[in-house]
């Protein structure tokens, strides 16, 4: 059975809410305030920030990570980007990277071949298949 998950959830979940934060402070002021020009480009301007960088970290917010019997796979917008095998994998690492616990997913030679984020789902997936093949 194939397990699918975003592969930066807390990243996407956080730049998400502090985007509604902005939000909700910039209509907040121009509903507290009334219209005032200033605070309408202000808003656009915010806006086309948060576009650029959606834009720009596009590939960060919607690559999804797909597990099954075959080994674990990186989609972007459904079109396969990675795939590693089971037998690729050899070790698993926990550590972290920037400032968030994840698994490091390494090869016989100790080479990192992907990141994940530690989440008890993928820690139990893990498990399974690193057992498994054991």
């Amino acid at each position: 059975m194939k397990k699918v998950f975003y592969k930066n959830s807390a990243a996407r979940r956080s730049c998400f809410l502090s985007m509604a934060a902005v939000a909700a402070l910039l209509i907040a002021e121009l509903l507290l305030l009334g219209y005032d020009e200033r605070i309408l480009y202000a808003f656009i301007a915010a806006a086309v920030f948060y576009a650029a960088y959606i834009a720009l970290c596009a590939k960060l917010f919607f690559t999804k990570v797909s597990f099954g019997g075959q080994g674990i796979e990186l989609t972007f917008f459904g079109k396969t980007v990675t795939r590693y095998s089971w037998e690729e994998i050899k070790e698993v690492k926990r550590g972290v990277e920037c400032r968030r616990a994840c698994f490091a997913l390494c090869d016989g030679e100790g080479k990192t071949l992907l990141l994940l984020e530690r989440r008890k789902e993928i820690a139990d997936i893990i498990d399974e298949y690193v057992k498994k093949d054991a």
